[in-house]
Formats: C-alpha cells, structure tokens, sequence
C-alpha cells in the first residue's frame, strides 16, 4: 500500500536538508575565516585595555600622576594620544622628548626628559619602550 502524500513530505524533508546543510556550512566556513583573519594579520586583532601609571617629576619637585586604561603598545603611542608630551623626531625618527606636561627641556643646560619602566631606567626611545598592563612609567628631567 502506497501513501503518495506521505512519499512527498519525505522528499520535501530530504530537499530541505540537502538545502540546508551547504548553508550552514557557509555560514561556518565564513565565520571561522572572519576568526582566523582577525588574530593572524597584524593591526586586526582586538585590543585588550592594559592599566598604567605615569608619574611626571618636573623641575620643581612637584609629581602629577595620570591613571590610564589604554590599548597603545607602545610609550609613544600613549604619550602622544594622551597628548602629555609633545617632541622632535632624530634622524631615524624616534621621537626626542621636547616637553612634557607642558615643561620643556633645558638641553642648553644639559636638562633633558627621560623616563624609567617599574624603577629601571629605560634606554630605548618611546617608539621602542613597549607598556604592559600594570607598568608605571616615571618621566622625570635628568
């Protein structure tokens, strides 16, 4: 004994699955090349929020301290988007502390800006000093 409309619901159900399944597998193959794209090519990856500390010493003793939440990688990069110091750049274009919190260097008096990482002195530039969360920068005249 045959059932016609009960062959057709059977094949209707097998054509939507046929239908269905290369659509959900689109939708995966998409998604996971969406992932993979954003942690492997650089500038891509999402940003975590790292603390940091910096601690301003200028000539006259007086300490301002600044509590950021920031994405930056590097010193640079925070100084100049925090806009706390402003400078020149060497000839390979490093950036050279000009001034900081709106107090300039003295390089005639052999006065100029430098800056320590957790207590040590730091002998890269900004460009190169990179932050991690939990640093304190100090910047103080030398």
């Amino acid at each position: 004994m045959e059932f016609p409309e009960l062959e057709k619901q059977k094949e209707d159900q097998l054509d939507k699955r046929r239908t269905r399944n290369p659509l959900v597998l689109g939708i995966c193959v998409i998604l996971v090349a969406f992932i993979v794209i954003r942690l492997v090519l650089p500038g891509t990856a999402p940003t975590r929020s790292k603390a940091i500390t910096v601690n301003i010493t200028h000539s006259d003793g007086s300490v301002r301290t600044f509590n950021y939440h920031t994405g930056k990688e590097t010193l640079r990069e925070l100084l100049e988007h925090q806009q706390i110091a402003t400078g020149d750049e060497d000839a390979g274009g490093k950036l050279l502390l000009i001034a900081v919190d709106a107090e300039a260097s003295d390089y005639q008096n052999g006065r100029y800006w430098s800056f320590s990482v957790n207590g040590s002195e730091s002998a890269l530039p900004p460009d190169d000093q990179k932050i991690s969360d939990g640093d304190v920068i100090d910047i103080y005249l030398k």
